[in-house]
């Protein structure tokens, strides 16, 4: 008679425990766009004075956290490390994306030797197929904030996993297209059954700089043609996976190399959705923050990069360190602009060269935003600046001007600000009077928290140059009093430079 009773009651409990963690994560920062990667312990603290809401856990093997094979049907999880990267992260108030990896030397069909043996996957043997979903389960059962078997301390759900990352290069997932799709299905089906909110990812994107130049579809047809047998089947492999959209509800797109590439990966993206359907948001992981220097074109600046004797080492790392904060801020706006969700800026520290085969080969290993005594770079003020300006924006477009990057910035709660910078070479821009006060002030491109600033008295219109250094513009009814404040002549029209 009492046992039902008892069971209500607890039903309940969890159920009100449950909208209370929901309500929470949802209240702070979980709609923001601002994410970073990798999650690495000792750092979270710091990662969070950017203004960072997300951060992402990159590797998350099936055999790390399942070292031996169960025992009558008894698992042996180890969650310790996981809890503790968790714990830590969601203390500073970061919520978390986690990638899910289903290399396991027990487990799969083969394990990778070092230093590949968790980066590199393999699918389940057939017989542990099951013991596969019973992983993916219990790892969203931990963390789904429900009040059952939850972590201990968990201030947040996690809501989002990936499963696998890049499978479409084969030094990632060692499977085929079907097996993939197969471990696919399996995670989506244990993910859902943990709890109905959870959002699958699918494995990251990755088009190198195939769609850079927003290619027409005839000139993408030409460009495919002239790609190596290898990168013709990447791109197989990317199609055929986006059309397995009954499983997965978000697309990892890997932002990694020119800004401008967004624009012809997105509409490529939402083109092929369309075809089969779809419509899906689409997040920026693996967003690099450093200009992509590790090609051969540009093998020159590389080697003064990474020597610190050579003469011109520090005048060449200062002019990089100041790209990597323009680029990151350009990358923002322009994802914010075309709908994409989530940018997770690469990388909190740069990649050890020897962290995986071929590691010095990728600008990942240069591409931290703090250095190794935890010591700011130039793009942490960047981003810092960044989330203060646009912090709760609601919507951001381009405005088309010839040859410059213009774009408006909209608020629920104040009026829209503006971001503009140009390439190549210097421009000059007209914007109409909306206030007595023009405030100009530039991307922080040196390790100084402190930005350039002016704030100059318009009549009527104001005409200003610009450069590849991204500005903000502001029209305000006074200047602020640390404001440099310039008064021009009254005149119809006010020139001035930044």
């Amino acid at each position: 008679m009492l046992r039902f009773p008892f069971r209500k009651v607890l039903s309940i409990i969890v159920f009100i425990v449950c909208l209370t963690s929901i309500k929470t994560w949802a209240e702070e920062g979980a709609d923001s766009i601002f994410g970073v990667g990798y999650a690495v312990e000792g750092y979270a603290k710091i990662v969070a004075k950017m203004g960072a809401k997300w951060v992402k856990i990159p590797l998350v093997p099936w055999g790390v956290i399942e070292p031996r094979p169960p025992q009558n049907g008894r698992h042996f999880y180890q969650w310790k490390r996981l809890d503790n990267l968790v714990k830590e992260y969601q203390d500073a108030g970061l919520h978390i994306q986690i990638v899910i990896k289903a290399a396991c030397r027990w487990g799969a069909k083969h394990f990778a030797p070092p230093p590949e043996s968790w980066r590199k996957s393999y699918p389940p043997k057939e017989k542990y197929w099951d013991d596969y979903y019973q992983f993916v389960y219990n790892l969203v059962e931990r963390y789904d904030g429900d009040g059952y078997n939850d972590m201990p301390g968990l201030r947040y759900p996690i809501r989002y996993y990936e499963i696998e990352s890049e499978a479409e290069h084969p030094i990632f997932w060692a499977g085929t297209i079907e097996e993939y799709g197969r471990l696919l299905k399996t995670a989506y089906k244990a993910a859902k059954k943990a709890h109905p909110e959870t959002k699958i990812i699918l494995s990251g994107i990755n088009f190198g700089k195939l769609l850079d130049d927003n290619p027409s579809l005839q000139e993408l047809k030409h460009k495919i043609k002239r790609l190596p047998r290898r990168y013709k089947k990447a791109l197989f492999f990317i199609r055929k996976t986006l059309a397995m959209g009954d499983y997965y509800d978000v697309i990892d797109y890997h932002y990694n190399r020119d800004y401008t590439g967004a624009y012809g990966a997105v509409k490529w993206i939402r083109r092929e959705l369309a075809r089969h359907g779809y419509h899906k948001e689409i997040w920026a992981g693996d967003t690099a923050s450093v200009p992509w220097v590790t090609d051969r074109g540009h093998r020159d600046i590389l080697t003064i990069l990474t020597n610190p004797l050579h003469p011109r080492h520090q005048k060449i790392m200062r002019w990089f360190r100041a790209e990597q904060a323009k680029l990151s801020v350009k990358k923002f706006i322009v994802a914010a602009e075309l709908g994409i969700k989530k940018v997770f800026l690469e990388s909190i520290r740069d990649f050890p060269k020897h962290a995986y085969k071929g590691a010095a080969k990728e600008s990942w290993f240069i591409a931290g935003i703090l250095n190794e005594d935890k010591t700011p770079r130039p793009v942490f003020y960047a981003y810092a600046q960044l989330t203060k300006k646009i912090n709760n924006f609601q919507k951001i477009e381009r405005l088309p001007r010839k040859g410059i990057y213009l774009y408006r910035v909209y608020f629920l709660d104040k009026k829209p600000i503006y971001i503009a910078w140009c390439e190549k070479r210097p421009q000059k821009i007209k914007l109409k009077r909306i206030g007595s006060y023009l405030r100009l002030e530039k991307v922080i491109t040196t390790a100084s928290e402190k930005p350039i600033v002016k704030t100059i008295k318009v009549k009527n219109k104001a005409t200003f140059t610009l450069d590849d250094t991204p500005v903000f513009i502001e029209f305000v009814a006074a200047p602020k009093e640390k404001d440099k404040t310039t008064s021009l002549p009254v005149k119809s029209e006010e020139s001035f430079s930044l």
